[in-house]
C-alpha cells in the first residue's frame, strides 16, 4: 500500500464516522450527480440522432436525477444537514474548466459530441472507483443503508461507462479512444488535487477530526502537491 493510500483510507475512515464530515460529502455526492454531468444531456438528445443513442442519453440523465434523489433522502434519513459545496471544491466543474470548458460546449457538431463524451467517460470511471470504496468504509462502520445505497449507484455507472463509449465512439470514430487517455491524464491530476483540498477544506472548517498524525500527513500532502505529481488514477483506468 502506497503512502496516499494509506493516508486516503484513513481519512475516508474518519469521515464516515463523523456526522458533520459524513453531512458534507453525501452533499457533495449528490451536488455532482445532480448539476455535474447532468447539464450536458439535454443538449446531447437534441443532437442524437440514432434511437438507440437517443435511449442511452435518456436513461443516463434520468439516472442520474435518481441519484441525487437517492443521496438527498439518505443524508435526511440519517438527520444530518445539507452543506453547500463551494464552486472551488466542485471536481467536475474544475475538470470541465481545465479541459477548455468542456461541459459548456455548445454541443452542436459531432466533435462537441465526442469531446463531452470523452469527458463523462471519465467522470463515469472515478465514479466507478469512488462509490465502490465509499461502500465498503460505510460497511466497515457499520452504516449498511449507505453502503447499499453506494452499490446501487454503482451498478449504473457501470451501465454509464458502456453508454459513453458508444456516444462517444459513434461521433469520435478512431480519434475517441486516445482523447479519453488525455482525459484520463488530467482527470487524475484535478481529482487527486481536489480530494487532498477536500479533506483540507473539512479540517478548516471544523467539520473533520483527524487524529494528529494523519493531518500532520495531509496537510503534508497539500504541501507537496504543489511540488510533485500526486494523481490519483482511478482502479478503471489503473
Amino acid at each position: 500500500m502506497s503512502f496516499l493510500d494509506f493516508v486516503d483510507g484513513k481519512v475516508r475512515q474518519q469521515i464516515w464516522t463523523q456526522d458533520s464530515a459524513k453531512a458534507y460529502v453525501l452533499s457533495s455526492y449528490a451536488d455532482a450527480e445532480g448539476s455535474g454531468e447532468n447539464k450536458v444531456f439535454e443538449r446531447a438528445l437534441a443532437r442524437a440522432s440514432d434511437p438507440k443513442l437517443k435511449r442511452m442519453i435518456a436513461k443516463h440523465s434520468a439516472d442520474e436525477v435518481r441519484h441525487e434523489a437517492m443521496l438527498t433522502a439518505r443524508r435526511e434519513a440519517l438527520g444530518l444537514p445539507a452543506h453547500r459545496v463551494p464552486a472551488r471544491m466542485k471536481t467536475i466543474d474544475l475538470l470541465s474548466d481545465e479541459a477548455g470548458g468542456v461541459l459548456d460546449l455548445p454541443m452542436d457538431c459531432d466533435e462537441h459530441i465526442a469531446e463531452v463524451y470523452a469527458l463523462l467517460l471519465v467522470i463515469e470511471e472515478r465514479a466507478l472507483t469512488e462509490f465502490p470504496k465509499s461502500a465498503r468504509i460505510a460497511r466497515l462502520v457499520g452504516d449498511d443503508q449507505t453502503a447499499a445505497i453506494f452499490d446501487e449507484i454503482a451498478a449504473d455507472e457501470a451501465l454509464h461507462l458502456k453508454y459513453c463509449w458508444a456516444v462517444g465512439s459513434r461521433y469520435g470514430g478512431d480519434d475517441f479512444e486516445a482523447r479519453v487517455e488525455e482525459l484520463r491524464l488530467l482527470e487524475a491530476r484535478v481529482y487527486g488535487r481536489n480530494s487532498r483540498n477536500t479533506a483540507l477544506h473539512l479540517l478548516n472548517e471544523g467539520l473533520l477530526k483527524l487524529p494528529p498524525l494523519i493531518e500532520v500527513a495531509l496537510r503534508s500532502l497539500v504541501g507537496m502537491g504543489e511540488a510533485f505529481d500526486l494523481s490519483r488514477p482511478t482502479s478503471v483506468a489503473a
